[in-house]
């Protein structure tokens, strides 16, 4: 009688500092894209949202800060490991953009209908579902 070699296969796993890594620099690729958007294509986002002509220097500033904020992410990422205090500091930045783009609903800038729907939920509730993650992780580091 033969006996068969049995072979116990791990199953792949990625630890918990990994997954943050990989959530952070997918953040700021997404962060840069959209600062790039902002920048590039001002009116196309400005006619989408409904806004008035004169919020062009704003629109490409906030693209500035978008993308110098993916930059920074990505240099405090390029060690592999990423510090609580950067997670501390993401967490503030989104907070301060949830607040800013539910703000800017509530004072009434002029927003269409879509414009108000991205701003509360991509601006608003999106970016305090990210100022969450970010506190998380940085309980995590």
């Amino acid at each position: 009688m033969t006996q068969q070699a049995t072979t116990v296969q791990a199953s792949p796993s990625l630890d918990s500092g990994k997954i943050w890594k990989y959530l952070w620099r997918t953040d700021a690729v997404f962060n840069m894209l959209f600062g790039d958007l902002l920048i590039f294509a001002t009116g196309t986002v400005i006619d989408f949202m409904g806004m008035s002509e004169d919020a062009t220097n704003t629109v490409r500033v906030l693209g500035v800060l978008f993308a110098i904020q993916g930059l920074w992410q990505l240099w405090t990422a390029r060690s592999g490991r990423i510090s609580r205090i950067s997670f501390l500091l993401g967490d503030l930045d989104m907070t301060l953009v949830g607040i800013g783009a539910i703000a800017a609903v509530v004072l009434g800038v002029e927003f269409n209908d879509v414009g108000t729907v991205i701003m509360i939920g991509f601006g608003g509730i999106g970016a305090f579902i990210m100022a969450g993650l970010w506190f998380v992780g940085s309980r995590q580091a």
